[in-house]
């Protein structure tokens, strides 16, 4: 017998085996692990994972942010708008994720603000909802996660994630103490 048979009938043993074993699981072993119900986690159409063990929170909304709890930042990027975090929303939740409010300044003088939260561990964005001009919250009925990826203009998400919020997948263990350091000259430069 050569070595070229010995391992074709060795492979050929293998297969059989592998095909016996998959055929002998309960049809629900491999359903439970694609829908996310197994242990294992799984990748989910935005990027990110899904386990048994992440939960999201509910997003608590805080009150309409006032201009004097405004921490300007710049985006990379070229932009004309002005960007603002507001200090006392900024949280990290039991579910680690950051949420904050934040406002955008358009060189018209027109203001958006909404309410985020940033996954770090998946590198995800969610807009909860945006502030009405009459002061009151516009809850967004079903918002989604979306990957964030670097862009060449008003990139805030990437900033903010990179350079501020976030330490490599893991939320700042002080985001407030974080978000402080916007104020200071050069604090961009020493979180890279």
């Amino acid at each position: 017998m050569t070595i070229q048979s010995s391992l074709s009938n060795f492979a050929g043993r293998a297969l059989c085996v592998t095909v016996w074993v998959f055929l002998a699981l309960p049809p629900t072993s491999s359903v439970a692990v694609e829908q996310g119900k197994g242990n294992a986690p799984i990748d989910t159409p935005s990027g990110g994972f899904l386990s048994n063990e992440w939960k999201e929170e509910a997003p608590q909304f805080p009150k309409p942010p006032l201009d004097k709890d405004l921490v300007e930042f710049k985006p990379r990027g070229r932009t004309l708008s002005a960007f603002f975090v507001d200090g006392p929303s900024l949280g990290v939740g039991g579910d680690a994720v950051v949420r904050f409010s934040l406002v955008i300044r358009n060189p018209a003088g027109g203001r958006q603000v909404m309410y985020v939260g940033v996954r770090c561990k998946t590198h995800e964005w969610k807009t909860y909802g945006g502030l009405r001009p009459e002061g009151r919250w516009n809850e967004f009925a079903d918002p989604q996660w979306h990957r964030i990826l670097s862009k060449g203009y008003n990139d805030y998400e990437q900033t903010l994630v990179q350079d501020y919020l976030c330490t490599g997948n893991s939320p700042a263990a002080d985001a407030r103490a974080l978000l402080a350091g916007l104020r200071l000259p050069g604090a961009r430069e020493s979180h890279h």
